[in-house]
């Protein structure tokens, strides 16, 4: 079994290889390559969590899901110490939001995750990163922290597969807030949350009798 993981692991690392090349139109299309390899490979282990869990019980697919998680954050750690967080002015919006992709998913290492939001706040009142990114990773860090929430990005289930947010700041005024950096109200974040999950797991929805997901009053 450790060898079919380090296989598995290994050609997740490599399968980047064959990541599409992006057109040499920003300052850096070198980094901006190298993000993209990276979140290709990001998003393959994701996939294959979901896919494998039938096949694959939940301690071995965490363990290779984390191992993706943390060889990409030493990769990101390197190229934070050496410029900073890569805005659009270097990479592109899409590679901007690339690097922050991959910091989303380093929750082992909170610390950090809170010096790239503190590098990010300049960067957002200048529009070089994306506004809603700022808002994910915000309530990322201050989850971690213990703090409430502030923007009601981060959610979790009910036993009946209901989905709410994590704990929330100033519940009253959050559609206001997210309004103001650009996100929906947060009854059709859940919604469309939910009807996610609902059709990724529909058997499982069935096991619970429930023919269609939970739906929220949009406001």
């Amino acid at each position: 079994m450790k060898l079919t993981f380090s296989f598995l692991l290994l050609m997740f690392l490599l399968a980047c290889n064959s990541a599409p090349q992006p057109e040499p139109t920003v300052p850096d299309p070198a980094l901006q390559q190298r993000l993209a390899d990276m979140v290709k490979v990001d998003q393959e282990i994701q996939q294959f969590f979901y896919t494998a869990q039938d096949s694959l019980p939940l301690e071995r697919r965490d363990f290779l899901r984390d191992s993706v998680f943390r060889h990409n954050g030493e990769l990101v750690k390197e190229i934070f110490k050496m410029q900073g967080y890569p805005d659009t002015t270097l990479v592109g919006p899409e590679g901007q939001h690339q690097f922050w992709l991959l910091v989303q998913h380093m929750d082992y290492d909170p610390t950090f995750q809170e010096e790239v939001l503190v590098a990010m706040r300049p960067l957002v009142d200048r529009q070089a990163v994306s506004a809603v990114d700022f808002a994910y990773l915000t309530d990322r860090v201050r989850l971690a922290k213990g703090e409430k929430q502030w923007y009601g990005t981060q959610l979790d289930y009910l036993d009946n597969m209901m989905a709410v947010p994590q704990p929330l700041a100033d519940s009253l005024t959050v559609n206001v807030r997210r309004a103001a950096i650009g996100l929906g109200s947060v009854e059709a974040y859940l919604n469309k949350t939910m009807e996610l999950h609902f059709r990724m797991n529909k058997a499982f929805y069935a096991s619970l009798g429930r023919t269609t997901p939970y739906h929220y009053e949009e406001k």
